[in-house]
């Protein structure tokens, strides 16, 4: 289950997909430089980070049904303090007491999350391929 501020980065991320345009069979390369392709890179993985730990925060705190985990999160509970999560033996998240955007500052290493390591493996692979796209047989 996706925490709210999941759901937000992803929705934003499919906006800029449909708002870009996707290219599609028979549409013309579209040529980047390097320099601004690199900048965007960097900016989609930390809006990514952003996301993925700012989620972590409420991530399983709410799963519906009866009970305190039953009432899903909403738009006025941001700020406010984090829930146990269901697993959490009653205690909010070790990451932030309350929910908002988890950042770090320069210098600082963002962790590992499993939402992420396929696509890291994929970008991995994808530079070591020196091409732009992989075959089925090589993602596996």
């Amino acid at each position: 289950m996706l925490g709210l501020a999941k759901k937000s980065c992803l929705a934003l991320l499919v906006v800029a997909v449909a708002v870009g345009g996707g290219g599609g069979v028979g549409a013309e390369p579209r040529v980047i430089e390097r320099a601004g392709y690199g900048g965007r890179l960097a900016g989609f993985w930390l809006g990514q980070s952003i996301g993925n730990w700012t989620g972590l925060v409420t991530e399983m705190d709410k799963v519906g049904g009866e009970g305190v985990h039953g009432r899903f999160y909403r738009a006025e509970d941001w700020g406010g303090p984090d829930q146990p999560a269901i697993w959490g033996e009653g205690q909010p998240s070790d990451i932030s007491p309350t929910i908002g955007f988890v950042l770090r500052r320069p210098g600082e290493v963002w962790g590992a999350d499993d939402d992420t390591d396929i696509e890291y493996m994929y970008q991995w692979v994808l530079h070591q391929s020196g091409g732009t796209r992989l075959a089925p047989a090589q993602i596996r």
